[in-house]
């Protein structure tokens, strides 16, 4: 994938499939080539390869240890990944290959690095887009995980406080807030994150496009769904 081809044609063209059939770290890194015309997708698709492997061989290696945490280790502890504190907002957070090049990243960009660790090495997570802060579970045990903070394990105090976080009491908690949610909606989320950052930095030539891959995501999932209409 080193073409140069419109990212947001590509994007459209990685989204246009079954929602399990999505690439999330190719469909991520058409994103980014927003920011990057000439970004070598192959060579960071390679970088997520390796971290799978990584992962697949820390759970065969040690059968005996809790296979999500050996998958929460190989990210956080051996390979060095951490939320960005200090430049929370910053857009490389958003970008792929800027998580993977600098280690650092915001709660649903570190999701997506996990997620794929963990699909790697057979271990069943998902993405939770819990409000205003992406989380992983993994539903076997019902465990609820803040990679924004190297794997964090969040019980229901823990959740009540990410809650608080974002302004709201506890008599708003839905149970709905942990529902796993599809690979077509972690990419909007993305995209609803860089759509705020253009829109108070003006960059309407980069507005544009996030906005175009939003359109495009929203009517290939429609066409999707359609297609399982009898």
């Amino acid at each position: 994938m080193a073409t140069r081809e419109d990212p947001v044609s590509l994007f459209v063209d990685l989204v246009s499939r079954a929602d399990e059939d999505i690439s999330l770290p190719a469909a991520a890194l058409a994103i980014a080539r927003i920011a990057y015309p000439g970004l070598d997708m192959n060579y960071w698709l390679e970088e997520i390869a390796e971290l799978r492997q990584d992962a697949r061989l820390a759970v065969e290696r040690f059968p005996g240890t809790d296979p999500v945490e050996s998958v929460l280790d190989v990210i956080f502890e051996d390979h060095g990944f951490d939320g960005d504190r200090e430049n929370y907002y910053d857009p490389r957070n958003s970008f792929l290959n800027d998580v993977l090049e600098r280690r650092r990243g915001i709660p649903i960009t570190l999701s997506l690095v996990v997620l794929e660790a963990a699909q790697g090495a057979g271990v069943p997570m998902v993405g939770v887009g819990f409000p205003g802060h992406f989380i992983v579970s993994h539903p076997p045990t019902k465990r609820y995980f803040d990679v924004f903070r190297k794997g964090l394990v969040l019980d229901r105090s823990g959740l009540l406080e990410l809650l608080r976080r974002q302004g709201l009491g506890s008599d708003a908690w839905r149970d709905e807030f942990l529902d796993p949610v599809s690979r077509a909606q972690m990419l909007a989320r993305m995209l609803n994150n860089l759509r705020r950052h253009y829109t108070q930095t003006g960059n309407e030539t980069a507005l544009s496009a996030v906005i175009a891959m939003s359109h495009g995501l929203e009517a290939a999932r429609e066409t999707s769904s359609a297609s399982f209409v009898q």
